[in-house]
């Protein structure tokens, strides 16, 4: 994505191998079932352009003539103009488009943008796969997050190895560094993708053996050149034909062949790494890099490809957000060439005359322009989305909300300073109010249940918290980083280990409340509907865990209380009219609005979570003094006409995904907050 012509000797096929990079990002973000491995033109990418700038760090410092200064003036000439005007764009259509929830993560997501921390910011909410990901407009930036991560040090790396020694000694030197990086990163990266497969794709030393991969090639081109570029014989043309015909090939396979459930980077990501390196050290004149990846139309599409790759993403995002569902192919297929047209404009009217621009004032001012995108998204993200905007007085107003916690929820949990540092949960937490006599663990289910409890809670039932999503995982019987390789572990995660020996040796507290996901539990396919539960084969697994921590709290003098989980429904900003005001803009939008998808109805639902609840009256029954089970459907679901949708009363059921809002917490805490209390009463 970064540096063209300013390499000392330009190659027009490495800007056609940037165009089938691009253009396979594009198709898979576009149309994902058509090129399902296309995410993988980020790694040719990195590949790309860890070549290009290696090789103009080699020459330099060879040469004498390295600057840092000079090195990161030109990247912010290269980076800034067109990162700066997307930035602010999808602010103005975030302000425009988006609800104050939306629009403050948008904020967030903006000033990570900006600061080139991304990754970081997308590795503590989710993974690049799952679905809420279709909704965050900056998620792609993650990629330009590790690449300046890496030019950060590898200048340095490179300029500390050059002062080594000379001539040979200081070509040694540069290997030896590539090498090491190349390695250890690797090495990290290929032991991690089993037991964190998100840490693995988002964060930097995971990922910086791509890049030093184009430098070690780099260095092979450079001071090897009688192995590549230099004119010989016809039998080293055919073997560098070959290299580049392999090259395509493993590519274009990759681009089929791989999908969103293939371990990426791991061990798998060798192959399009290996495959770029390929085709560029194949040099400008072997067959497919002089007739097809030299040709005009792809070097153009390779001259526009970093606008391309910011510009796409956005447009297909909003575009999601307000269809409420993927958009007809059509509507696509116009966003795509919109993106297209924004990005030769970009390229045209900005990139080329910011970039090549001499003048010292420039990069100040650039700097000035996204340290301006930074203060402008962190504003919007500490002022909770601007809820005075009138896209949320022309849409259902924000009344999910019912008053949170109030302030009565401090932290401390009972679990040592220490042992959170080590293994972060998502919540530890308790009412200020009094002594906590009842606990409540679990997911981000849990998280979301207990503002309402705290609300409805007495002197007889104040709550502790620990739970939620941290860095590590939730606080589950299942592993939620890796569940297949969970079933041989003994203690599925110190995260509950460490939860359930706080709550054991406290003695006031007297009963435990556990909930968390349906599709945790039993490891389903998606956080949209539980289709896929009767057919599920984890039961057995399931109940063995979940068994084992109610033992386990039992043992410790404990009663247990198991929530059933809610209604599982599409996010509520995939129901929830979005009018903007726009006519057109509102007709088409409302198309995407399928109001089967966003309600079920009693009958089916329970149909659907038949197992799940077997599983629960399982331990029950196994448990009868000691457990009790309290079902929240009833109370979720408009019993009168049987059907569970978004809203019940005219206010908001659901925030995110498919977790209850406030309101809905409040609900079910009325009820629960009895039944916790008083064990005589019979299950709900």
């Amino acid at each position: 994505m970064t540096e063209k012509s300013s390499h000392p000797k330009y190659r027009p096929d490495i800007d056609g191998l940037r165009a089938i990079a691009v253009l396979s990002v594009v198709l898979y973000h576009a149309f994902p079932n058509s090129l399902r491995g296309g995410f993988v033109g980020v790694d040719v990418f990195f590949v790309i352009s860890g070549f290009l700038i290696s090789t103009i760090l080699f020459q330099g410092i060879d040469r004498g003539t390295f600057s840092i200064a000079d090195f990161y003036s030109r990247r912010i000439r290269r980076i800034f103009p067109a990162l700066g005007l997307v930035l602010f764009s999808v602010l103005l259509l975030g302000w425009i488009c988006l609800f104050p929830e939306e629009l403050r993560q948008l904020g967030k997501h903006t000033a990570a943008s900006a600061g080139f921390i991304q990754n970081f910011a997308l590795w503590k909410e989710s993974g690049y796969f799952d679905n809420a990901s279709e909704t965050k407009p900056l998620l792609h930036i993650w990629s330009l997050g590790i690449e300046e991560q890496f030019y950060f040090l590898w200048p340095l790396v490179l300029w500390g190895a050059g002062r080594l020694g000379d001539g040979r000694r200081r070509k040694a030197s540069y290997l030896i560094a590539a090498l090491s990086v190349f390695i250890a990163s690797f090495a990290l990266n290929a032991d991690s993708i089993e037991t964190d497969p998100t840490k693995t794709f988002y964060l930097p030393q995971y990922r910086f053996w791509e890049m030093a991969a184009g430098g070690v090639l780099s260095w092979v081109v450079l001071y090897m050149p009688s192995a590549s570029t230099a004119p010989g014989s016809p039998r080293k043309k055919m073997i560098l034909n070959g290299l580049s015909f392999l090259g395509i090939a493993v590519l274009f396979a990759v681009f089929i062949e791989f999908s969103g459930s293939t371990a990426f980077p791991g061990k798998n990501a060798l192959l399009p790494v290996v495959a770029t390196a390929f085709i560029i050290f194949a040099g400008p004149d072997s067959f497919i890099n002089r007739k097809i990846l030299s040709n005009k139309s792809l070097v153009w599409v390779g001259l526009i490809s970093f606008p391309l790759y910011l510009w796409h993403w956005p447009l297909l995002s909003f575009a999601r957000i307000l269809y409420g569902d993927a958009p007809p192919v059509s509507s696509r297929l116009i966003l795509v060439a919109a993106s297209v047209a924004l990005s030769w404009a970009t390229y045209a009217l900005v990139e080329k005359r910011i970039r090549f621009h001499p003048s010292g004032k420039a990069v100040v001012w650039l700097c000035v322009f996204l340290a301006a995108a930074l203060i402008a998204g962190q504003h919007i993200k500490d002022h909770s989305g601007f809820k005075g905007r009138g896209i949320v007085s022309r849409n259902l107003p924000e009344t999910g909300f019912d008053g949170g916690d109030q302030g009565n929820l401090v932290d401390g949990c009972g679990l040592e300073g220490d042992v959170i540092e080590q293994f972060p949960v998502g919540g530890c937490r308790r009412d200020r109010r009094g002594t906590p006599t009842v606990a409540l663990i679990g997911d981000s289910k849990s998280a979301s249940l207990v503002t309402g409890l705290v609300r409805h809670s007495d002197e007889k039932s104040r709550i502790l918290f620990i739970g939620g999503n941290g860095e590590r995982g939730a606080v589950i019987p299942y592993n939620s980083i890796n569940y297949s390789k969970d079933r041989d572990a003994d203690l599925p995660s110190p995260l509950l280990k460490f939860a359930v020996d706080a709550i054991a040796g406290n003695r006031n507290i007297r009963t435990v409340i556990l909930y968390y996901a349906t599709r945790a539990m039993f490891k389903l396919k998606n956080d949209k509907d539980i289709l896929d539960l009767p057919e599920n084969e984890n039961f057995d697994f399931a109940y063995e865990r979940t068994n084992q921590l109610v033992q386990r709290l039992i043992e410790s003098g404990k009663r247990i209380v198991i929530v059933v989980d809610n209604p599982t429904l599409p996010d509520p900003t995939s129901c929830i009219e979005r009018k903007l005001g726009i006519a057109f803009i509102d007709r088409w939008a409302e198309r995407g609005k399928k109001a089967d998808s966003c309600q079920i109805s009693y009958d089916r639902h329970l149909e659907l979570s038949k197992r799940y609840r077997d599983l629960l009256d399982k331990i029950r029954d196994e448990h009868p003094k000691d457990v009790r089970v309290f079902d929240t459907v009833p109370l979720l679901c408009d019993m009168s006409s049987r059907i569970c949708s978004m809203t019940l009363n005219g206010r908001r059921l659901y925030s995110y995904s498919d977790h209850i809002s406030d309101y809905a917490a409040g609900i079910i805490a009325e009820k629960l907050i009895p039944f916790v209390r008083d064990p005589g009463d019979g299950d709900e």
